[in-house]
């Protein structure tokens, strides 16, 4: 064999194997590109399903005597006599619906009751016999909503009432399911919030079932999170351009206006302000091819009767033609329709001294004598023994009392009162105080108070003394009893 059929021999065995190579990395991307394809479809097959799938909250029955579907979409059972959740087809009519809680994901807490159920006690357990208690139960995860609850129970003809418990709070009754017969559900108006650590449990309100007892409490979460605060204001935004409408006052017969000029323009024909829609030369805004209204004057009102004004002063009547009043200090009175009366007001005034060396300080409450007179208006006068001021006007009153006194005794202090026909009033002065020993032989005692009076009412001041005994008597001139009036009624 030459050269020559050597090199064709081996680079055919070259190539036979090379071709071999290739085949067999060509077999294997095969073998992988249908598993990648097998995987592929069944993703696309799972999401299928899951597209199929009802787009509501599972629903929650009693039910009997319905199979088992073989395919399609279906919902979640309770099946009489049986422990668990079936799956059934569609084409099953449901006894209950949840709301749809459309923008959340849901979840159910359950708990059962496998003896009698008794009242006030917490007897539902999680996935046990056991008794959890108070503060124990399913700790939550997440931040949550408690939005509805549903409760199953073997009995025939059941009576009870489930709460839902929060932690260790078992008295809200808002959150609580009752039930007459075997399966009831119940939707929240208001849903309850949890948050994440926070505790749920069931109580038992009221008993009533000898066994097979299920609660369910139904939870969301928003898709898009529970709402935040808001946020602060964002900045203020630049002022916008002006309006078409320019202002410019006054209608002048002079003044050429232009489009979109307002005036206010008065006639017996028509008044108002008007909106220039083509320049002017000389039109009125009456006329309708150069103006347009923006806003027309309401009709005139009928002409009013008019009214009197009588102005009084001391009882003196004053001519508002020739007299220029300052109203500051009047006040107005509305005594008979068509006329008001503009009365001035000043306070009217009592004052008393006295020059009387009486005791004042007795052991018990004596009326002091005023046996001088500096003002006495004309709703006062002076009654008794000098003792009272009586007041002919209801009113508001202020009353003060001063009784400055001197004496040779060791100790003496006098209190001060208002009486008022007869009956001492709440409110006294203490605060005079002598002591001969010490050379302090004067002092004195204030009372002031102000008090509704009628008509005809009696005022005194009292004195009595509050420390020693011993003659105190009053210097003479200086006591003084002043009543003065406020408001008369």
């Amino acid at each position: 064999m030459n050269i020559y059929n050597r090199s064709v021999k081996y680079s055919r065995i070259f190539r036979n194997d090379a071709l071999d190579a290739f085949k067999d990395e060509v077999e294997e991307d095969f073998t992988n590109l249908n598993g990648e394809i097998d995987t592929l479809e069944g993703d696309i097959a799972f999401v299928d399903n899951k597209v199929d799938q009802p787009k509501t909250v599972l629903d929650f029955v009693d039910t009997s005597g319905v199979t088992n579907g073989a395919t399609g979409t279906g919902k979640l059972y309770k099946k009489t006599g049986s422990q668990g959740l079936y799956w059934l087809p569609d084409a099953t009519t449901s006894e209950i619906n949840l709301v749809p809680q459309t923008g959340y994901y849901t979840f159910p807490v359950w708990a059962e009751d496998n003896g009698s159920l008794g009242s006030d006690d917490f007897d539902f357990g999680f996935g046990s016999s056991d008794n959890p208690g108070s503060g124990n139960g399913v700790v939550l995860a997440v931040d949550c909503e408690l939005f509805a609850m549903s409760l199953n129970i073997d009995n025939s003809s059941p009576n009870m009432s489930v709460r839902a418990v929060k932690n260790t709070d078992n008295t809200n009754t808002t959150y609580q399911i009752n039930t007459t017969d075997r399966t009831t559900f119940k939707t929240f108006t208001t849903p309850w919030e949890f948050s994440a650590g926070d505790v749920i449990n069931f109580y038992a309100v009221l008993g009533g079932s000898s066994g097979g007892n299920r609660v369910c409490a139904w939870f969301r979460v928003p898709i898009e999170g529970l709402k935040g605060e808001s946020g602060q204001d964002g900045e203020r935004g630049p002022t916008g351009t002006p309006g078409d409408f320019v202002n410019v006052g006054n209608y002048q017969v002079a003044t050429n206006y232009n489009i979109n000029d307002v005036v206010r323009y008065s006639s017996i024909t028509g008044s108002g302000s008007y909106v220039c829609i083509q320049n002017t030369s000389g039109q009125v805004p009456i006329d309708q091819l150069y103006w347009q209204p923006v806003a027309l004057d309401g009709s005139v009102g009928p002409t009013g009767a008019g009214s009197t004004i009588q102005v009084y002063k001391d009882d003196a009547t004053y001519d508002l033609s020739t007299t220029t009043l300052n109203l500051k200090s009047f006040e107005l009175q509305n005594t008979t329709p068509g006329i008001v009366d503009i009365t001035h007001f000043y306070p009217k005034v009592c004052k008393l001294r006295t020059n009387d060396t009486s005791n004042v300080n007795t052991s018990s409450a004596t009326d002091v004598i005023w046996d001088t007179i500096d003002i006495l208006d004309s709703i006062y006068s002076v009654t008794g023994t000098n003792t009272q001021i009586q007041v002919s006007t209801t009113g508001l009153y202020e009353i003060f009392g001063s009784v400055v006194y001197t004496g040779a005794v060791s100790r003496a202090s006098v209190i001060t009162k208002v009486s008022i026909n007869g009956v001492a009033q709440p409110g006294e002065g203490r605060q005079g105080y002598l002591r001969d020993n010490g050379g302090h032989i004067s002092a004195s005692s204030d009372i002031t108070n102000i008090f509704n009076l009628s008509q005809n009412d009696l005022i005194s001041i009292t004195v009595q003394e509050d420390a020693a005994s011993g003659t105190v008597t009053p210097i003479a001139g200086q006591s003084l009893f002043i009543v003065k009036q406020l408001k008369p009624f």
